[in-house]
């Protein structure tokens, strides 16, 4: 078993589905959809200059087996601790060639808070 497979942990993708509001028009309800195996690590964090404030923010990886159905803005959360993250680029942007033994794609992604 390869390194990076013993990283990766259980995860799955959340699904946003309209439910009914009594008082009319509707609302969010989050369910499991499929699972997957991957890993979120920190990577080092630039101070980050925005106008005259300088902040730090943190920047989060996700990384999957390539062919993980991941698209920008997808929810996902680790089955583990229950954390959940938000998917804020793309994983075509950032795989291993065909031609790797590694077959892994990453993209980043921020903790998020299911609403």
């Amino acid at each position: 078993m390869s390194l990076l497979k013993t990283m990766m942990s259980p995860f799955v993708l959340m699904v946003e589905v309209p439910v009914d509001d009594p008082g009319g028009g509707y609302k969010s309800q989050w369910v499991a959809g499929a699972s997957f195996n991957a890993f979120i690590r920190k990577e080092d964090t630039p101070e980050i200059t925005v106008g005259t404030k300088t902040e730090v923010k943190e920047r989060l990886v996700i990384v999957v087996p390539k062919g993980t159905p991941l698209k920008y803005h997808s929810v996902v959360k680790r089955v583990s601790d229950e954390e959940v993250y938000r998917i804020i680029s793309t994983l075509q942007d950032y795989q291993t060639p065909a031609q790797s033994s590694a077959q892994i794609a990453r993209a980043d992604c921020e903790r998020w808070e299911l609403t």
